[in-house]
Parts: C-alpha cells; structure tokens; sequence
C-alpha cells in the first residue's frame, strides 16, 4: 500500500508531473486481484487515475509464438503494481529498437486513465495505436494528455499493446498458420475489459473504440468480425480502413514463407515449419526480416499485416457489415496524408516509397510516370487492363493542370497518388457500405497548414499523417509543428472537441457547430477541420471527389477485384483506333462493341474530371477485402465477394480449372480432369484463359490459349444449402465464345442473388474442339466432351458452394443451348449408374437444338481434311495426319482456317460442328431420345433469330449469309429465288427432289408476286434462315420430348425492342427488320449483348427482360416457369406447341408460333423428299435411322 505524502500543493503537483510513482496512490479492487495505480493531476487541476501495464494476456510458453493469446488469470495474491508501462511488443525490425525501451515476446498489457474511482456508468475510449502493424507501442502516446484532453472530460481511457510484425501476423495461409494474432490480441483485450471496467468507473456498453493508422484499420476490423463486433458500441477511425490494401492483402503469406526460408525454417508440413521457428529466438527472427526486407516498392509498402482468414473474417466485410451490429462511426482523413511517408528517406525502414531530400529538387514528370507504371499498375497485376489504368492515372495525376518542370507540382501529386491509395478510397468505400447498411456515420477531413514551422521548406503543405496525435496524446506525431502556433492549437481543440462529443453523446457536434452524419443524398458531406470548423456537403476541392464517387454507386460499377478478361481491355481498344477519327472502321463488330463499350466509360470518366479518381479505383484496383475462402475435394480456393446493387453478397470463383491443358500431344485428344491443385490455396479471382477461336479476330483484352478448360462459379451461400444450379453454356456457333464474354455480375444479380448457384464454362472451339477425319482416331466432338468433364467436375465441387447436384440446370445460348440439347441425350453426359440417376436434371434450351444442321453435319469431315490439305499433312492416314497438325502452333492453324475461309454461303454456315461419331452419339438423337432419361425441359427461340446474322455484314466472318447494306436495299425477289436454288435447295444434294423440294419453298416464301418492297423479301428471307437454323429444329425437338414424355415448357420472345437503329446494321429505321434478334435476351442475365446493348432509358425492354429471368429462375428453382400472376402449361399431345410468348405483357398461346412454317418442314416437304436426304442435308432431325460405325 501507498505511504501517504503531505507537501504543498504546488510540490504535490510537481510530484504527480514529474515523478508518477511517488505520487498518490489510486487502489481498486477488480475481478482479477488488487491494483494499485497513481493519482494524476492535469493542468486544470482535474485529478485523474492511471494504471500502467495492466496485464490482459498471459505471458506465451515456449510454444506460444503464432497462437491465439489466453486472457490473464487472476493476478498473483498481492497487489498488482501499475505504475510503469508493460514491456512493448518488439517491432518487425532492429531500426525501430527504441534505446532504453523495454521489448519482450510478454507484452499483452493496457493502460487505464479514470476520472474518478468514484464514478460508475462513464463513457470509455479504446485506443489502439498505429504503426503499419509493425511498430509502435501504447507506450509512446503517454497518459498525461489523453488524461488532459480525454479522461479529465469524464471518459475512461484505455490504451494498448499488441503483438506487431511476424510475431502478430505471420501466416502460412492455412488454418494451422492463419495470421491475425495480433487483432486476436485487441479482441481479447476488449473482453478482459468487460471484465474489469467496472472497477474504474466506466460502462462496458458504451465503449468507443479508435485509433490512428493501423490503430485505425484495427478499430475498422473489429466493427465487422463477428469475434469482436458485439464488445463495443462505436468507433472512431483516424486515417485507416480495413479496406486499405495495407490492412488486408494474402501478401502477407508470400512474405511469411520468404522469413521462414531465410531461417532455414520452411518445410511442406505447417507444423514442422512453427516448430521450427519456435526454437528462433526474437532477435534471430527480426534480424532475418532485415535481411529479406523491410518494406516494398508498392503500394502496400508492408509486409506482415492482416488478411483473410476465414475466421477472424468469415465473410467478405460488404457481407460482415450487413450482419454486424450497427455502430456509430466517426472517421476521416487528413488532406496530405502520405506526405510524410514519400517526402523522409528516415521512414524508409516502413515504407519503399520514401524520396531523399536531394531527389525533392529534380524530382519529374518522368519519375511520377515510372512511379505508376511500375508500382500502382504492373502488367503482373493487373494484366490486359494495365494498359487503360495506366493511362487514366496520367491523365489525372500527371497531365490535369500540368505545371511543366516543376517539380513541387510532382511531388504533390506523388504524394496526392500515395494518399488516395493508402487511405482515402478505402476510407470512402467504407463510408458508402456503412451507408448503405445504415450505420450512422460523421465524417472529417483535417486540412490545417502549419504556418512558421520546419514544415516551411516542404513542398508539400497541408496536414500529415499522425498530425492530430499532439492535440490528445503525448505523441508530437512523425514531424511536429513549431510550438506556439495559435491557429494549430485551435485546429487541435476543435479536433478534440469534437472527438470528445462524440464518445460521450455519439455526435461530435457541438452548441457552435452542427455536424450530421452522411445520407443518401449527401454521402460525403464532411466537417473539414481547420482552425475553424466548417461543413461542407461535397466539396470544389479535386481532392475530395465526392461527384466522382457518387457516380461511381450509381452505376453499379462495384469495387471487387478487376478480372482479366471480364470485359473487352480498355487498353485492347484504345491500340485499335476506337478514338481515332483517322482509323479505319474496326473489321468485325466484336471489335466494335468492345470500342464502343471503352468510349462509353472514358466518356463518363473524362465528363469529370476532378471526379473521375475514385471510378477509376473501383474499377481497376484489386480489393482482396473481398475475398471468399472455400475448401473443395481439389484444395482450398480463394474467390471474392460480389455486393448487387440490391446489397445482396454473391461468393464468385473465376478461372478455376476443370481440365489438363490441351496442347501438344494432347491437342484433339479427349480431355482430362485436373488433379488437385497445387498445395495452398490456389486463387480464383480472374478470368481463365479463353479457347482459341477458329480466327484470329478475337475480343480484344482477351487472352487466348489452348490451356482453356476452366469453370467459373457464383453463389449465394458457401455451405451445404442444397441450393439449385445452373450450368450455363456459351454460344458462338462451336467456333468462338468464351465464358469470360458473359461476365460475372449481371449473373450475380439477375441469378444467383435468386439462391441459384451459377456455372459458366470455357470447352475447346472450331477446329480444336471439333476436328474430325472421321475414323476413330478422329472422330471429333472433343468440345462436347469438354463440357462433359465439366459437369463432372462441377458435381464434386458444388456442395462446396452450396448447390445440390440433384438439382443442376444445363443451358445454354446458340450453339451453347444445342450443346445442352446434346448432353441430354449422350449416354456420356446423360447416363444413370447406381449412384446418380443423371448428370443434370433439367435443360434450358434458348435458341438451339442438337438436330440444327449446324449443330450436327458430317461436312466437318471434309472441312477437317482440307485443312490437312493446306499443311501438306497426310490426308489418308489420320494418325499421320493428326500427328503433322500437333506440331503446328495454335496461330498457324488459324491463319490456314482462315485462308481456306471462316463461313460458307450454305444453311450450315458453320464448318466445324458437331457430328453422329458412333462414341459421344452412339446412335442418331432420334433414337437416343427414347432411352435418355427424361428431363424438364425449358425451350424457345426469338421470332427473328437469323434477322442478326442476314441482316449485318459484319457477320460475314461467321455467317456468309449475311447481306450488306446495299444488298439489303435492293434485295428482291430474284435473289431469294437465286438463295433457295443456289444454297438451299441445290441439284447436287437433292437430286432427283430438288425441283419438287424448290418449288415448295419458292411457293412459301417467296409467293409469286414480283412487285413488293425489298423489306418484304429481307424479312422472308431472314424468315427462312430462322426457320432452317432455329425454329423447325427446335419443334422437331419439341416434339421427340413430347413423344417421350419429357416435361417440356416452350416460349417464343416476341419484344419489338426500341433500340433503333440497331448498331452495325442499316441505318434508315424503314430497312430495320423488327422483333426479337438472336442473342437479345442475353444482357437481360449477362454482362453481354451481341451487337446491340438495351438502353437505361428502354422501360419496355426492362420490362420484358425482369419477366424472362424470372420465368428463366423459377424453372431453374421450381422446374416450372410459372409464377403467380402467369400460368405456364407443358405442352401436351392436345397442345403439342403452345407456347408462352414473352413481351413486354406475357400472354399463353394454344397454338403454334408460325404454324404455317411448321406444317410446310414438318408435314409437306417430308412427303415429298425422301427422309434420309433431310436427314442428310437440312433437317437432321427427321425420322430415321442412321449408324455410324466406324468406331
């Protein structure tokens, strides 16, 4: 016990200043012994109680290191002293050993300041202390301050120590070796406080919990993890989110096996590498962080820090602040926040981004340029869009305003670059989820300029980071202004004024100054800090983009991840001339939609200039915030989480391999399944590579190999939910197409946020997926066993993602729905064994079958062979022939497809398809129908399906039926004479029933009267290529399901859209064909339109678009596209094609769409032609039989 002292005042004064532990002792009793502290007077004269180095967690056994910290047992039978701080935790490096500090492994110790011993219910700060995670100690903020400005204004304070650097956050990335230790550590200090809080007064359910820097990003994490979101009720965040890429990125994993290596400690076994670096001592283990590197050039300048866990973070944060308990917030920024970390070579041990100070001087244009192209954006990172980003960047940062060779006008903008990224757009992204979540939030900018201080001689001005730690703690921050100045110190009490107000009241406002919290309609109204305090509710500063931000949430454009591939590269673009009035017009309409898509969005973004940065950010910088962690039977996988603009959270997995790459000796082999993935995780936050097209017209920003075969899976729910799926299956005619096209959003919000869980595939195209010499050696559909391995796949993984493999829906669009039309019935991808009664359930057929002409002819025989042809390869010998072709790369074989020619002027435009090849179709489909089992089945067509490929000439690289504008203005009926006679209906096919098999058709769609407009004929034209490419082979498919009793649901899409004039397409409305095109229903549930994107403004087209999906949803959900307000019947044998036609009003039809052409190909023509030659020629679903047998 204390000896009672009596001196003056003045002396008792002096004494409590100077000398702490011969001042008057404060004694408490708590849950956990007897402590005893000191009295401290402030300079009002306020007495307040400290308790230095209050132990909250036992001191680590020899095998402690790396583990979750134990709370403290009650203290030893005598009076605890806590008079000196506890020993610091040791920092990640020798340069930061403070001389004469105290450092130990046993550091798990709080500082307590109370205003009174007497007092009960009183608010409590929480304050964690920065350092980048890897320095500082509650030690160097002192008491004497949080005592003058905090404690003395009736709060509690605590401070506290954590576990720093490797010894806090080292993680092999495994659940053996997670990380995290060190916010382990303030959340167990957060629940010894429960415990003892009490006894000094203060009310453990109004906790405020802050703290600057990582103190900062610390206090933001602990909001959202379910370990520690309900043990306070606010938070205050001082320059850190946990958003920052610094306070969570798997960086830290690499980082930890390099420190592990260096210690000759790394081993395959987690286990055996922990054991080993147990017998390290500390000194052996920051010296070897010294020898493999402090800090980084980067962006995330640090190397040990937190990362997702999947425990600490179970969920991605979007997800976690859904679920956490609302908190009130009060968080913000200084306007130079990473000067000091660009401008002191001092802090160059932290940070790789430190200048010397005779660089300040010279420093250019040419250094802030090579500063972001080769840390902000690297090709490694950010691959195909580096290009775009990169410019975007210069243009903001470098080129807006350009002050020409002066090189403070580089510096600031350095350190504005530094800023942004480090601390103010994650502190933005925060602020808009918390909004969205309705947590109330006030949030500050502090911009005071120090004025008669060292700080002179800078070339950057403003307020740093840390400078707001002298007005509350003993810290003078990491450059300290000049004593004496009035404004700062005014700027200091308006800051603690209102830091203060807000632990106490929950509102830092003040009678002199009224602060709201953001709103949806000013979510970035802020109170900037000054000498003065004044509200701004969006700001002229270009700074502070708030418009930009703003723009950026209403368009949806979501900060996850930037995917490879996801969309057409910016960069791809801009190399082909979509800005350029002296270009040539791109040479097929991918190129232009992508172009067009890059014009749209540098529109918006240049529309702005001083608010485009932070939509620039969220489009391009990876935010591993979001990541999503599963465990699968092929090793664990790293995702990211996908918020729609609902605020519903989707898990998405892009680029996960199914398949063994397909080149070399196992190019045109079947494929096979991939084993497990290599030890780790493996990450799946990118697009895979895309199949090689049959030409070298590719999407530009896509990459193309022949190691293709990957999957991408998005969900709503990891875990065993028994959720249904739906596997989806790209079009592109079996030569072009990639799932990459197709995105991951518009799936996630129109889909999966419906409790579906959504797969898309990549399979082999033209002649690497489809090749046949039709023998054995070659026999072709390699694409077709592609996607079946994929099924496969996809069923040992989906209970990982939460799907049900009893309840799996293949679809598909084009040549993607004739491929679900085909798994139906191979015994492959059909079949029953004694443990799974089929691959798939159901099928959702949009505008394909597998008995099109273009999804089975044996013309790929002769097309494969006169590409043998054009290499000079052995044409009667397949083997020899296949084994010439695999030494030829993948680009050779384009360019001769391409020679030969892409399309033909013929009903089957496609030249590498599908084929009967006695293995994958055993037998025709017809007869394979009777024994398939049965399946729902989901199947319809547009009403002008070929009007896309006929009515465009930029489709003639796929489709050489296409017309161009000329044609199409004078098209008559002469040339559809001349079409039917020429292309499909011709002597050499038909023979002796050519001319019977003509006449039908010139009577049909062309009539005899000459005399009509050129659109008459256009619109029979394109009416007969539906009628041969869609519609007739999907009524013959329709009616094998009906006759094998398959549960078959039709549809016809009968929008007349009101996007005129369609792009690419004749520009007069009056040479327009009007309906539904092939391939118009996909924007409404993808990222992708074919050549004519909806606008916002097309009410109907949104309209129609919401009844599609949702009739798409409840099949894929209920095996019934029915919903309440619309009753959807089967078709029936009394009824055999009605059909719902979908508008804008969805009505229920009896009879069949086009009845008059089904009658003529389904009925007449069979009567008059023989059945083998439609089979063999234009309608391959007819009656029959055909084997083939040469397997």
């Amino acid at each position: 016990m204390c000896n009672e002292i009596t001196a003056t005042s003045m002396r008792l004064l002096f004494l409590t200043l100077v000398l702490p532990s011969l001042a008057l002792c404060s004694t408490v009793d708590t849950p956990f012994g007897e402590i005893e502290g000191f009295e401290h007077i402030t300079e009002q004269g306020i007495p307040t109680h400290v308790f230095l180095g209050v132990r909250y967690g036992q001191a680590p056994d020899v095998h402690g290191r790396f583990k979750k910290p134990e709370m403290v047992e009650k203290w030893a039978p005598f009076t605890h002293s806590a008079k000196h701080f506890g020993a610091a935790c040791i920092p990640f490096t020798e340069t930061f050993l403070i001389p004469d500090e105290n450092y130990s492994e046993d550091c798990l110790f709080m500082n307590i300041i109370t205003p009174t011993l007497a007092g009960k219910d009183l608010p409590v700060f929480v304050f964690i202390h920065g350092g980048g995670y890897e320095i500082g100690a509650s030690n160097h903020y002192g008491y004497k301050r949080l005592a003058e400005r905090v404690a003395a204004e009736g709060i509690v304070v605590v401070t506290i120590n954590y576990r720093l650097g490797p010894f806090g956050f080292f993680s092999l990335g495994d659940s053996i070796s997670p990380g995290n230790m060190g916010l382990w550590d303030q959340t167990l200090a957060l629940r010894f406080l429960h415990e003892v809080l009490p006894s000094f007064g203060g009310d453990s359910s109004r906790i405020t919990v802050g703290g600057h820097s990582a103190g900062s990003c610390s206090a933001s994490a602990l909001q959202f993890s379910p370990h520690s979101n309900t043990l306070f009720s606010q938070a205050i965040l001082m320059s850190g989110s946990t958003l920052s890429e610094f306070a969570l990125s798997q960086s830290v994993v690499e980082e930890s096996k390099k420190l592990a290596e260096e210690l000759n400690c790394l081993d395959k076994s987690t286990t055996k590498t922990l054991d080993c670096l147990q017998e390290r001592s500390a000194h052996e283990i920051i010296q070897a962080v010294d020898k493999i590197g402090t800090t980084r050039r980067h962006t995330n300048i640090l190397k040990f820090h937190p990362r997702f866990d999947g425990e600490f973070f179970p969920h991605a944060i979007e997800r976690l602040a859904k679920e956490s308990p609302r908190k009130r917030t009060m968080s913000g920024a200084t306007d130079q926040e990473s000067a000091i970390f660009v401008l002191f070579e001092e802090l160059s041990f932290l940070t790789g981004l430190a200048l010397s100070k005779p660089n300040w001087a010279t420093y250019s244009r040419e250094n802030l340029i090579d500063f972001i192209e080769t840390v902000v954006v690297t090709d490694k990172e950010h691959h195909d869009s580096a290009s775009a980003f990169r410019r975007h960047l210069i243009d903001f940062y470098v080129e807006k305003d350009e002050k020409k060779g002066d090189a403070q006008f580089y510096l600031q903008r350095f350190s504005d670059l530094a800023s942004d990224l480090q601390f103010l757009i994650p502190l933005y992204h925060e602020i808009q989820i918390k909004l969205a979540n309705n947590w109330p939030s006030f949030l500050y900018i502090l911009q005071h300029s120090a004025k008669d201080s060292p700080r002179d001689e800078l070339p950057v001005t403003g307020a740093f980071h840390g400078d707001e730690m002298a007005h509350f703690t003993d810290s003078n921050g990491f450059y300290p202004v000049k004593d004496g100045d009035d404004e700062f110190e005014s700027f200091g009490v308006n800051f603690a004024t209102a830091l203060v107000n807000f632990i106490k009241n929950g509102d830092p406002s003040s009678p002199a100054f009224s602060w709201p919290p953001v709103t949806k309609e000013r979510p970035f109204q802020h109170a900037s800090i000054t000498s003065k305090m004044t509200l701004n509710i969006g700001t002229a500063n270009a700074r502070f983009r708030m418009n930009g931000y703003k723009c950026y949430r209403k368009k949806r454009i979501a900060p996850t991840p930037l995917v490879s591939g996801s969309s057409p590269s910016l960069n791809q673009c801009r190399e082909n001339c979509c800005e350029r009035r002296d270009c040539p017009e791109p040479k097929h309409s991918l190129f232009t939609q992508s172009c067009r898509r890059h014009n749209e969005i540098s529109a918006n973004i240049r529309g702005d200039n001083h608010t485009s940065m932070l939509l620039l950010f969220s489009l391009f910088l990876p935010s591993l915030v979001l990541s999503s962690i599963v465990s699968t039977p092929f090793g664990e996988i790293v995702g990211f989480e996908y918020v729609t603009e609902k605020g519903i959270p989707t898990q998405v997995f892009l680029g996960i391999r199914y398949g063994q790459a397909t080149n070399g000796s196992r190019r045109f082999e079947k494929p096979e399944m991939v084993d497990k993935w290599a030890p780790g995780r493996i990450a799946a936050k990118r697009f895979g590579d895309s199949c090689n097209s049959f030409t070298s017209s590719h999407v530009p920003g896509t990459t193309y190999s022949e190691d293709c075969l990957f999957i991408n899976i998005i969900t709503p729910k990891i875990g065993k939910a028994n959720l249904p799926v739906f596997f989806y299956i790209h079009g592109g005619f079996y030569e072009a197409g990639s799932s990459t096209y197709f995105g991951y959003k518009k799936l996630a919000e129109k889909v999966a946020s419906e409790g579906i869980v959504v797969v898309t595939i990549n399979y082999r195209l033209g002649p690497f997926g489809f090749l046949s010499l039709g023998d054995s050696s070659a026999p072709g559909n390699l694409g077709l066993w592609d996607q079946t391995l994929a099924l496969r796949f996809a069923r040992e993984l989906l209970p990982s993602f939460g799907g049900d493999i009893n309840r799996i829906t293949v679809g598909g669009h084009s040549a993607g729905s004739a491929s679900a039309s085909a798994l139906q019935f191979s015994p492959h991808s059909n079949n029953r064994t004694r443990l799974i009664s089929a691959l798939f359930a159901q099928s959702i057929l949009l505008s394909g079958s597998s008995l099109a002409e273009f999804a089975q002819s044996e013309m790929v025989v002769e097309e494969s062979k006169e590409l043998l042809r054009e290499f000079g390869c052995p044409v009667t010998s397949p083997q020899l022939g296949l084994d010439c072709l695999r030494q030829r790369t993948p680009e050779e074989i384009i360019e001769a497809v391409e020679m030969i020619g892409t399309s033909r002027r013929h009903p089957n435009v496609v030249k590498y398809n599908p084929r009967i090849d006695g293995d994958f179709f055993p037998l025709p489909i017809t007869e394979l129908s009777k024994t398939a089992p049965k399946k729902r089945v989901l199947a319809g067509a547009t009403d002008q399906e070929s009007a896309l490929f006929v009515m465009n000439e930029q489709m003639a690289w796929i489709a050489a039926i296409a017309l161009g504008k000329d044609e199409q203005e004078s098209f008559s009926r002469e040339d559809l004479l001349d079409f039917i006679e020429r292309v499909v209906v011709t002597n050499e096919e038909h023979g002796s029933s050519a001319r019977a098999f003509r006449q039908l058709l010139v009577d049909f769609y062309a009539g005899t009267d000459d005399g009509q407009d050129s659109m008459v004929y256009l619109q029979r034209y394109s009416d007969l290529n539906s009628d041969l490419q869609f519609l007739i082979p999907l009524y013959q498919e329709v009616r094998l399901n009906l006759r094998n009793n398959w549960p078959t649901f039709l549809y016809v899409l009968q929008h007349n859209t009101r996007s005129f004039p369609r792009e690419g397409f004749a520009v007069q409305e009056e040479h327009q064909i009007v309906g539904m095109y092939h391939g118009d229903e996909l924007e409404h549930f993808t990222d992708s339109y074919v050549l004519h994107p909806l606008k916002p403004s097309e009410q109907e087209d949104h309209t129609f678009g919401k009844h599609f999906v949702a009739s798409m949803a409840n099949f894929i959900k209920n095996g019934d596209p029915s919903s309440p307000s619309f009753s959807w019947s089967p078709i029936s044998k009394a009824r055999p094609f009605q059909h719902a036609s979908l508008a804008v009003d969805m009505i229920f039809k009896t009879n069949a769409y086009r009845s008059d052409a089904l009658r003529l190909w389904l009925d007449t023509i069979p009567q008059s032609v023989s059945g083998d030659l439609l089979r063999k020629s234009r309608l391959p679903g007819t009656e029959g039989l055909i084997v083939h047998t040469e397997l």
